[in-house]
């Protein structure tokens, strides 16, 4: 992927039509900043969109760096106040530094009034043109559950739905993916998990590599806790021994028999249920083992 504002990607999300994860809108609600997978710009009038679009084109002293992982090529900073959506400003990228550091060009409401001059109000730009149900809301410094390397994709473990009539809020629901406490499948226990592995019955794969395990279709009883998964096995570590199903059987009869017995913290996100964005454990072969 190419160079572009740092910022986009680290953060992640957007655009649904669009192959890479698009960085998301900012929305700062009740003095808190979260992530809206929502551009409004995108339900303005059609020559609108393009007058804004020109507006942050043609900038005589910047030009504008464009990412794949955010084609609309700006992050919206939008607010709610009064319980009325506001836009802010607008970030554009548009440049790097020598060290790498990225450059920002922000549009506010001086640059865009003479534009969206119908929606301005007392000195700022009130979107009554957005009208839309159960607009998501992520928080993204809570843990991501699911990804997928395309458009507004990611699911957080919290999360907001906000409904807006002409740039009215009049409907917020808050959800938290959380379905059973428990154990956190976080990157200490899957450490841990890694460090309780049986290393030394496997000679054979010293210094071969590394494998992955990765769990999927998570399945959980009534209680909550994990009642089944699928195991697979990635990595270099098992390639042209000869007796890769072997092992692998062994592997993965190893890690079922910790994954069933831990009682692990269960997240539901669209009706699925996870552990967490990273399930996998990985063995390392090839380098010092990790220490229990």
């Amino acid at each position: 992927m190419k160079h572009v504002c740092l910022l986009f990607f680290t953060l992640f999300v957007a655009v649904p039509l669009f192959a890479t994860e698009q960085a998301p809108e900012r929305l700062l609600l009740n003095g808190k900043e979260y992530g809206m997978q929502y551009c409004p710009l995108f339900d303005l009038d059609t020559l609108l969109q393009r007058q804004i679009e020109k507006r942050i084109e043609v900038d005589p002293e910047h030009i504008r760096v464009m990412s794949t992982g955010l084609w609309r090529g700006y992050v919206g900073y939008w607010s709610i106040q009064d319980d009325y959506l506001y836009l802010d400003s607008l970030q554009v990228c548009i440049g790097v530094t020598d060290n790498y550091e990225d450059v920002y060009r922000y549009y506010g409401y001086e640059d865009l009034k003479d534009i969206l001059s119908a929606y301005c109000h007392d000195g700022r730009i009130r979107a009554d043109w957005v009208s839309r149900d159960s607009v998501r809301v992520s928080d993204y410094r809570s843990e991501r559950l699911l990804y997928a390397h395309m458009g507004f994709s990611s699911r957080f473990s919290k999360e907001i739905f906000c409904s807006f009539r002409n740039g009215l809020l009049y409907s917020l629901c808050f959800k938290n993916g959380l379905f059973h406490e428990g154990v956190p499948f976080d990157m200490e226990q899957r450490s841990a998990l890694s460090a309780s592995f049986p290393y030394d019955q496997f000679p054979e794969l010293k210094g071969r590599g590394s494998i992955s395990i990765y769990i999927r279709d998570i399945q959980v009883d009534e209680n909550g806790r994990l009642a089944d998964c699928r195991l697979s096995i990635g990595g270099t570590a098992l390639k042209g021994l000869g007796n890769e199903e072997s092992l692998t059987e062994q592997i993965v009869n190893w890690a079922r028999k910790k994954m069933l017995s831990t009682d692990w913290q269960v997240y539901e996100c669209d009706g699925f249920k996870t552990l967490g964005y990273w399930s996998q454990i990985d063995l390392h072969f090839g380098r010092k083992r990790p220490t229990p």
